[in-house]
């Protein structure tokens, strides 16, 4: 019969029906049913519906009767969920029949062929007494839903456990819990607490075996990864994986390493999908997919020619010799090319070229011609293509790649990378032109850095630190350290600003990180750079350090004090006077305004600064390949310093101690009082007001007590006069009042 027949034959016997039920030609029915039967015996629900009409003409029997039919049709054509459909529906429309007692018997001896205690229950349950079906039959399934050492788990409190018997005769089953041997559970209120576990699954196979699991991670990882996501729906993020994983079978501390050999695996497997990066989502395939067409997938479904290539980049990293063939190579550089077959994005152009160019490394008669770059890799252009790349390896080879091309020009365009690029750029312009002894170019790109400073902030921070490092000696040798710590400290100071204002622009937002990276350059090595430096000065150079750390309005107290520190260990002369009676060591003076401003920073570095930078280093994380990976260089360094700036305040804070008011004199200058002071040659008049460091305003004359001006007048009266030391010309000053200021 063709199916066009039959489908017109289906829709005519439905129409009788109807005209049958409407017109009370009930003796019809069963006739109709019965060639319904024949044209469609899988379509449960039609008939599901068609008794459902017959109930609402008060023809229940007559409905279940022939759904007790249509289950002893579905029993042998072996549709197992259209037979119970059919015997649940016809139990309902008739409750005590006989015959529909003894086939739903029938079907749960089946169903539960294989359990001992079937016959058993099927009797206890009252199935075959003279009960309601709808009663009788849900008990079946309660009695015979465990068996004996099935795995359960209880996710309220009692975890895993295994089934040690069952009690019928008291309706409970047994479970040796972990902390609970032969603990009694109503079999009612099992079947509503315990997860019925498969024992192929990877929790009742940790419950039950852990050691073959763990030696599955090592022999068969990717195998375990299905399992884990077979019990997890069968996709999952790879934290929940992680998270199944270090709980008894990787130990956390060697997840990273054993997720990056798996994953490798994984990447292989034909019935495992992975996608995304540090956030990556793990999925089961139904039909197994090579991993080379599962690259060409992504590659297809990929936004981005940046995205297409980092996937060929984890691709060729996984790929073993063996599988670098000229057909499958081919057709990764195929979909790469197909990326840019008509783009004018002279950056992707320029990817797609070189990752086309690694791909003819790993097979020399790759037979694909990539783009041409003599012309789009011009002098006027080089720069501005390679800093518009993502990825800092392939900004590096897109610069040396134009090197080659214009080996008669490239040493003047790489001159301009210092004032063209971003900082992931620098080492390799340096490099590149003190290798091919471009000296003088170099030396005149870092003395236009060093005089403009303020201009070149950043590249200024990272001339600053290769000098205090002893890198390129050869140029930066000719630069005086001292003058570069100098006006280390005086930009600092400028970036400073950005704190104080607390700017949401995003060039505030930019003057904040280069002000950290400031502050870490400073501080980098646990103060080693400086402390050279200082071992190398002279006492004149030392005091020029020791000033410019003092005024620098950027500088943490904690920096500050161990510059100092540094500097009097090595020309104690310069140390200032004692401290003043009353003021405590290792103790941080403030006003409830500066405390909270401190209390301020800190919440912002732990709950913003610190996750945008997780962010940003999973995002790097994700680009892969971290050994030549900048963004992720530069999130680890930026974590580093933000680390290290929130145990600074920490530690701060917890040494907070509020001014009194009551204790501060006005008869000698103290914490909390303002001042007036004269220059005796000068005749001029200043004022300022000492408070704590966390108070400092210099725009306000509002000075820290641990300043060297503050620290020269605390404890003396009006009248006396003294001598500035550290100052460079060393002037004296008159105290000319005091007065409180809290």
């Amino acid at each position: 019969m063709e199916e066009s027949e039959r489908q017109e034959l289906i829709g005519f016997y439905h129409d009788v029906f109807v005209s049958a039920v409407e017109s009370g030609a009930f003796e019809d029915i069963e006739e109709i049913w019965t060639e319904l039967a024949k044209l469609e015996p899988d379509n449960i629900a039609s008939f599901l519906a068609m008794a459902k009409e017959l109930e609402s003409r008060r023809r229940s029997r007559l409905a279940g009767t022939l759904l007790l039919w249509l289950a002893k049709l579905c029993k042998e054509t072996n549709d197992n969920d259209g037979r119970v459909a059919a015997l649940t529906e016809a139990a309902r429309l008739m409750p005590r029949e006989e015959k529909l007692k003894e086939e739903m018997a029938d079907y749960y001896r089946e169903l539960y062929a294989d359990h001992p205690l079937a016959e058993q229950a099927i009797k206890k349950s009252g199935l075959l007494r003279p009960m309601s079906i709808a009663e009788t039959a849900p008990k079946v399934d309660m009695f015979l839903k465990f068996r004996e050492g099935d795995i359960v788990n209880h996710p309220a409190g009692w975890g895993m456990g295994r089934v040690a018997s069952i009690d019928l005769d008291n309706e409970a089953v047994m479970v040796d819990f972990e902390t609970r041997k032969n603990h009694p559970v109503s079999l009612d209120m099992a079947g509503r607490i315990l997860e019925l576990l498969s024992p192929d699954g990877f929790m009742a196979q940790k419950f039950a075996d852990p050691d073959s699991l763990e030696e599955r991670a090592r022999s068969d990882p990717s195998g375990l990864v299905r399992l884990v996501l077979a019990d997890l729906g069968g996709k999952a993020s790879l934290k929940n994986v992680k998270t199944r994983l270090t709980d008894g079978i990787v130990p956390p501390p060697e997840w990273t390493r054993w997720w990056a050999s798996a994953k490798k695996a994984a990447l292989k497997d034909p019935y495992l999908m992975v996608s995304g990066g540090a956030s990556a989502i793990l999925e089961l395939r139904d039909e197994p997919v090579s991993h080379q067409d599962e690259v060409l997938e992504k590659i297809a479904a990929a936004g981005t020619v940046e995205e297409k290539v980092a996937l060929v980049d984890e691709y060729k990293a996984n790929l073993k010799s063996a599988d670098r063939t000229r057909d499958g190579l081919g057709k990764i550089a195929r979909a790469l090319l197909k990326a840019i077959e008509t783009s004018k994005n002279a950056p992707a152009i320029v990817l797609v070229a070189l990752a086309l160019d690694d791909l003819k490394a790993m097979c020399s008669d790759l037979d694909v011609e990539g783009p041409e770059l003599q012309a789009l890799l011009k002098p006027a252009s080089a720069i501005n293509i390679a800093d518009r790349m993502a990825k800092a390896p392939y900004k590096r080879r897109a610069l040396l790649r134009f090197k080659e091309l214009h080996p008669g020009k490239w040493a003047e365009v790489f001159s301009r990378i210092f004032f063209e690029a971003g900082s992931d750029l620098w080492d390799l312009a340096a490099k590149e032109l003190l290798d091919a002894r471009k000296h003088a170019q170099v030396s005149e790109a870092f003395d236009e850095v060093v005089a403009g400073s303020d201009e070149h902030p950043e590249v200024y921070l990272w001339l600053c630190r290769a000098a205090l490092m002893g890198k390129y000696p050869a140029v930066l040798g000719e630069h005086n350290k001292i003058n570069l710590v100098e006006r280390l400290f005086a930009l600092i100071s400028v970036l400073s600003r950005a704190e104080a204002g607390e700017s949401k622009t995003a060039a505030a937002a930019a003057r904040k990180k280069l002000l950290a990276k400031g502050r870490d350059t400073i501080a980098g090595s646990g103060f080693q750079h400086i402390q050279r430096i200082v071992e190398d000065s002279s006492q004149d150079e030392a005091r020029r350090i020791y000033n410019a750390a003092n005024i620098c309005r950027g500088l943490t107290d904690t920096a500050r004090d161990k510059i100092a520190a540094i500097i009097i260990a090595e020309h104690p002369a310069l140390a200032p006077a004692p401290a003043a009676e009353g003021i405590e060591d290792n103790v941080i003076y403030t006003t409830p305004e500066g405390l909270r401003r401190k209390q301020a920073e800190f919440d912002r570095v732990m709950n913003e600064e610190i996750p945008e930078n997780q962010k940003a280093l999973g995002l790097a994380i994700s680009f892969g390949d971290l050994s030549e990976n900048a963004e992720y260089a530069a999130a680890r360094e930026q974590q580093g310093i933000l680390m290290r700036k929130a145990e600074r305040i920490e530690k701060e804070l917890a040494q907070a101690k509020m001014i009194d008011p009551a204790e501060v004199r006005d008869d000698v200058v103290c914490i909390g009082t303002s001042i007036e002071i004269r220059d005796t040659r000068k005749k001029k008049i200043e004022r300022y007001t000492i408070l704590g460091p966390w108070d400092s305003d210099a725009e306000k004359g509002v000075v820290s007590y641990l300043a060297p001006l503050a620290a020269a007048f605390v404890g003396k009266a009006a009248g006396e006069k003294t001598v500035l030391e550290f100052a460079e010309h060393k002037p004296e000053y008159e105290l000319i009042s005091i007065k409180k200021a809290i």
